[in-house]
């Protein structure tokens, strides 16, 4: 939501900016947020094998699911 309100801020600020400019914020507006929905859908993934798993240790690791049984 935050970077939503960020890259229209920017693109009213700058309208007469270069293309390669609006390109950049663009990219990473949509960067951020997909970055954040898989993130959440790992964590939601994490928390649904820790509870589907009994004695199990579910350990997110950096783009990774670690368990240890």
């Amino acid at each position: 939501m935050f970077t939503l309100a960020t890259s229209t801020i920017m693109f009213q600020g700058c309208a007469k900016a270069p293309k390669t400019q609006k390109d950049t914020v663009n990219g990473s507006a949509t960067g951020g947020t997909k970055g954040a929905y898989i993130g959440r859908k790992m964590g939601r993934q994490a928390d649904k094998i820790k509870n589907s798993i009994p004695n199990t240790e579910v350990i997110r690791e950096g783009k990774g699911i670690v368990l240890i049984i």
